[in-house]
């Protein structure tokens, strides 16, 4: 598989670079690659036009990980260890 990920170099395949940062603070911007494909998705995820790639990650990542089930997680482990 190529290091940029299934589909790179298709025929068809469009890889978009997306500077990410966060609109709190400026920070430094890292480029991610995505396929076209993924790129439409996010943008049917904007809350509003000009919703930034960052804030649908920020979004996304919420949801995919609840901070206090992990802090319970470590807590768990931590006993089991002691």
């Amino acid at each position: 598989m190529h290091p940029l990920g299934a589909g790179y170099g298709m025929p068809g395949a469009h890889i978009y670079h997306l500077q990410v940062h966060s609109n709190i603070t400026l920070q430094a911007a890292t480029p991610i690659y995505i396929r076209e494909d993924l790129k439409d998705r996010l943008n049917s995820l904007k809350r509003h036009p000009k919703e930034s790639y960052n804030d649908i990650f920020e979004r996304l990542v919420n949801l995919a990980v609840d901070e206090e089930s992990l802090s319970e997680d470590a807590g768990q482990r931590s006993q089991r260890s002691s």
